[in-house]
């Protein structure tokens, strides 16, 4: 803004008034939009991670959120979150990342109606909301050291999952856990385990990927594997199951969902994607997104499906076709 000029008639202010009411104009299809074709349980799931990111904004900045309630305040500070996002989208697409920058431009609509003087503070509660899950920068530049994904393993508390997980499968034949952990829900089914980055006392069948055959088992399980690793590496480990999996084989694949965006860290440019404070990258998906995700990335030589029964945030079944 040029020094001087009244804020009112800025090219700036009048950029914003344009883009909050094109968003406002919006918003009703995009309501639809969502009731329509959401299913209830990730209506539910969205409910959760609102509430978790409002709660993590106040926080972290309590003075600021309770301002965002002041429709005069929140248009201030949504006029300052916009132009983060916009540096954001700036950002995909100079990367070629046309899917991202349309998911940014999306939350910018939720960021734009904390604008809006006519619902007030209601419409600030959202926007700070979306400060929460999506923060001042974001930075596809750092990336966590791929072992500091051995941080996110648990115990004893994967072993239900476990099980439930075994009882899905319709082949018989040998198991191979990708992405073990511990082993400890490995051991619980019997399953041959890979695990790159073993804590010290699990012995692993493999560390190395590579040393695992092709069509060599029936029966895989990734539990909560593919959400702790970045794009270009889950990729990568798609296609290995893909690769490991025997012609007419199963494999059972979890992720974590919205829940990731709870943590303390940095949102990244994936959508529903944070670096935490204990520098592990995580990604949540949708029951749909996983599904489509895998799908694609697999090709036509194979099937995805949702779980018969719910398991995880998200949950699939990967059918091998020869």
């Amino acid at each position: 803004m040029q020094s001087g000029q009244p804020i009112a008639t800025s090219p700036e202010a009048r950029q914003f008034r344009e883009d909050y009411g094109r968003a406002v104009r919006q918003v009703p299809r995009s309501i639809l939009d969502y009731v329509t074709n959401t299913p209830a349980n990730e209506m539910a799931s969205d409910v959760g991670g609102l509430l978790g990111a409002m709660a993590q904004s106040a926080r972290e900045n309590p003075a600021e959120f309770i301002a965002g309630f002041n429709p005069y305040t929140g248009a201030m500070l949504s006029a300052r979150d916009t132009q983060r996002t916009n540096e954001a989208i700036r950002q995909a697409e100079a990367q070629g990342d046309t899917r991202t920058a349309d998911n940014l431009r999306q939350m910018n609509l939720l960021n734009m109606l904390g604008a809006v003087p006519v619902v007030g503070g209601f419409s600030n509660t959202f926007r700070n909301a979306r400060r929460g899950l999506f923060d001042e920068t974001v930075d596809t530049s750092r990336l966590p050291p791929a072992s500091n994904a051995q941080r996110t393993q648990l115990g004893t508390s994967t072993i239900p999952t476990y099980s439930k997980a075994n009882d899905m499968f319709t082949v018989e034949g040998k198991t191979l856990d990708y992405g073990a952990g511990r082993g400890l829900g490995a051991e619980q089914i019997g399953a041959d385990t890979f695990e790159p980055f073993p804590m010290e006392g699990f012995n692993p069948t493999y560390n190395n990927s590579s040393a695992i055959p092709s069509n060599s088992y029936p029966r895989i399980t990734s539990l909560n594997v593919l959400n702790v690793m970045p794009r270009e590496a889950r990729d990568e480990v798609v296609r290995d199951i893909g690769r490991i999996l025997e012609p007419n084989g199963e494999a059972i694949i979890t992720t974590r969902g919205r829940d990731v965006m709870s943590a303390q860290g940095v949102p990244q440019s994936e959508p529903m994607s944070i670096i935490t404070s204990r520098d592990t990258y995580q990604k949540g998906f949708t029951q749909s997104e996983l599904r489509e995700y895998v799908q694609d990335t697999l090709g036509e030589n194979f099937e995805v499906i949702n779980a018969p029964q719910k398991i995880g945030a998200a949950g699939i079944v990967v059918r091998k076709l020869r």
